[in-house]
Order: structure tokens, then C-alpha cells, then sequence
């Protein structure tokens, strides 16, 4: 069988892992693809790994608040892993939709405490997710602020002043909804 270059699309399971890493990806689109309810992460076994992946490169960073404070929103703002790249043109990429501009400075501000940080992508994060863990990890920790505790509510006026905005278009009631249902599994 002859093929045309660039036709054939190598599946991840027949490269070497090293290979794997420099092949680039097709490009995306979701904002036509139908998406059903239940394509998101499991709420404990995705609580026990951002507790073992902030644990294990920093066990600085892996408190109550700050792991509830992730979940919380990767449950906002990617409904807990339905999307890993941002619907529409934006930018955002990952379980934490964070656009590659803030993944770029979060690298120049952790450069010294974290140097390989400067060794990655911001595209990485739609399938590292312990890259998108930390990096979300550490947009929290540029803030001044002390973590909100554990309290829904206080977690999402957190989260819309320090990761969404005043710019951005969410809200701490969808925030806590989203908590609802993604976190507590409740409609």
C-alpha cells in the first residue's frame, strides 16, 4: 500500500516514547463536537491524584485548600475534564483551561524554584495532566491572598478573583454548581 505523505497518522502505542514526543498534533476543534454528561474525571480518584502529584513535586503546595480549590476548578472550568481544550477560538488548554500566555509566565516566575518547568509546553497540558496540575497549582500560589480554606463558597469567590477575574466570563454560582455536581456529585 502506498501512502501519501502525511496521510498516515501514527497511533501513540506504535511509537518509541521518545518519538512520541516530537511528532506533532493534528489540529483540534470541539466547538462541533456533541458532548455527553458523565466524560469527566471519577471525584475521588482524581482528588487522590492531585493529592500525590502536588505531593510529590512539592509537598509545599498539596494542602486541603488547595486541592479542593483545583477541583473546584477543573469542575468550572473544563466541566472536571470534559474539555481539554478551550470551546470556540479561545486559547485555554487542559483541565484547568489555562491559556499558554499565563503557563508562559507562571515558567519565568518559577523558573528558579522549579527549572524544568522551563523544559515544557504550554500544549502539554491537554494530555499531562500532572503538568496541568502543577501549573494550575502554581497560578494560585503567585496570589497574595491565603487559600480560602475549604468552604464551597469561599473556594469559588476565590477562584473568580484570582483565576477567572472581573474579565472573565464565570461566576461563583456557577462555580458552586459546577461544585455540585462534578465534586459532590449532585444535580
Amino acid at each position: 500500500m502506498t501512502l501519501a505523505l502525511g496521510s498516515w497518522v501514527p497511533s501513540p502505542d506504535s511509537l518509541s516514547p521518545s518519538l512520541a514526543l516530537v511528532l506533532p498534533l493534528p489540529p483540534t476543534s470541539v466547538e462541533s463536537e456533541v458532548v455527553t454528561e458523565g466524560m469527566s474525571y471519577h471525584p475521588k480518584q482524581f482528588r487522590n491524584l492531585i493529592e500525590r502529584m502536588l505531593d510529590a513535586h512539592d509537598p509545599k503546595l498539596a494542602s486541603e485548600s488547595a486541592v479542593l480549590l483545583l477541583l473546584g476548578t477543573a469542575a468550572q472550568e473544563s466541566k472536571f475534564g470534559t474539555y481539554l481544550m478551550q470551546t470556540g477560538q479561545g486559547p485555554a488548554i487542559g483541565a484547568f483551561q489555562m491559556e499558554p500566555a499565563t503557563f508562559r509566565w507562571l515558567q519565568q516566575e518559577f523558573a528558579h524554584e522549579y527549572p524544568a518547568l522551563l523544559m515544557r509546553y504550554p500544549r502539554e497540558m491537554e494530555w499531562d495532566l500532572r503538568l496541568a496540575v502543577i501549573m494550575a497549582r502554581l497560578r494560585y500560589r503567585v496570589v497574595k491572598d491565603p487559600l480560602p480554606g475549604t468552604d464551597p463558597v469561599a473556594l469559588a469567590e476565590y477562584w473568580k478573583k484570582h483565576y477567572n477575574t472581573s474579565a472573565g466570563k464565570g461566576t461563583p454560582e456557577e462555580f458552586i454548581a459546577n461544585w455540585k455536581k462534578y465534586v459532590e456529585g449532585r444535580v
